[in-house]
């Protein structure tokens, strides 16, 4: 119950806001609610339904005869669940609208981060008392992969093909756009070529993104690796473009 109350805070807010403003523009349109009720459904009925009991759940005090089907602490966490999910939509949709996108674009980052912050709800309240990353170690619960794939396939879908797209009345992402969705705090780009990362600098301005997110590093890819480990940095998401196969001898130590 506490996911169900949390993801429709977050899409009630998402829904309500822009129409309180005005001038903003709208970011769930009927057929990406319906999008949502798609995994919101399948979670309530399957997933949920398919997981183990907690394993303190005989420890637990029985339920008090007349105690209301919904305690203030439980109600209290969905709200709150339901309000951080909200905020992270909030906050994309303001960046992207203050930096000038069309109306497509800010609603495709939108409706990305609400689908990602759903299924992230998903995994918080698989359990009461297990943390998410334990949960996954200690749960054979085989329905939250099917619905993590699932969702994530048709936003592929609905994000990468143009008729769908289209359909769904959304606007292309650069692959930037997609980490901001996704909830990057700062990227850190690493490169051997300096004029490679002058166009990167490039795509960053002429997309409006904010710059003070951006880090650049002119290096030896292999030992500014070996330096950020030594320095104990660590990174959620890493993407590798390996370099091209050594052309002469002379660039051997650079080949893939």
């Amino acid at each position: 119950m506490t996911y169900l109350i949390a993801v429709h805070v977050a899409i009630f807010g998402a829904s309500l806001v822009p129409v309180l403003v005005g001038d903003w523009p709208l970011v769930l349109l009927p057929l990406q609610i319906a999008f949502l009720e798609f995994i919101i459904d399948p979670a309530c009925s399957i997933v949920f339904e398919s997981e183990d009991a907690d394993p303190r759940v005989m420890e637990r005090p029985p339920r008090r005869v007349g105690a209301p089907l919904f305690d203030r602490r439980g109600l209290a966490v969905a709200l709150l669940q339901g309000v951080g999910s909200l905020a992270a939509v909030l906050g994309v949709f303001l960046w992207a609208v203050s930096s000038g996108r069309p109306a497509p674009v800010v609603r495709s980052l939108a409706f990305v981060t609400i689908v990602l912050g759903n299924l992230a709800l998903i995994l918080v309240n698989r359990s009461g008392s297990l943390p998410v990353l334990r949960a996954f170690r200690e749960r054979r619960n085989p329905t939250v992969k099917w619905i993590l794939a699932g969702s994530l396939g048709l936003l592929a879908v609905v994000m990468l093909l143009p008729g769908a797209r289209e359909a769904f009345r959304l606007g292309a992402l650069a692959p930037t756009e997609w980490l901001v969705a996704a909830g990057a705090a700062a990227v850190l780009s690493a490169d051997s070529s300096g004029p490679a990362l002058q166009a990167a600098r490039a795509n960053v301005a002429l997309n409006g993104l904010d710059e003070t997110r951006c880090e650049w590093a002119e290096a030896d890819v292999f030992k500014y690796l070996r330096q950020l480990r030594r320095e104990g940095r660590q990174f959620d998401l890493i993407v590798l473009d390996p370099p091209k196969f050594a052309p002469t001898s002379r660039s051997e130590e650079h080949k893939s």
